[in-house]
């Protein structure tokens, strides 16, 4: 899914577009993480794809 690093859908800017995977983005709107751009855009997506591995060993712990 193609994201606006600053927010800004236009600014197309090619150091301002990233491609995130769904299930990212359904993370950062659930946690609220899609609300901060600009310069921590970058860390907020890290932190969305840490909690979905985080869930996914949750997930895989519990079926064991």
């Amino acid at each position: 899914q193609l994201a606006f690093a600053d927010g800004n859908r236009k600014n197309c800017d090619l150091k301002n577009l990233r491609l995130i995977r769904k299930s990212t983005q359904a993370i950062m709107n659930m946690t609220g993480l899609s609300k901060v751009d600009g310069e921590y855009f970058d860390t907020a997506v890290l932190i969305a794809e840490l909690k979905h591995i985080q869930n996914n060993r949750q997930k895989d712990i519990c079926c064991l």
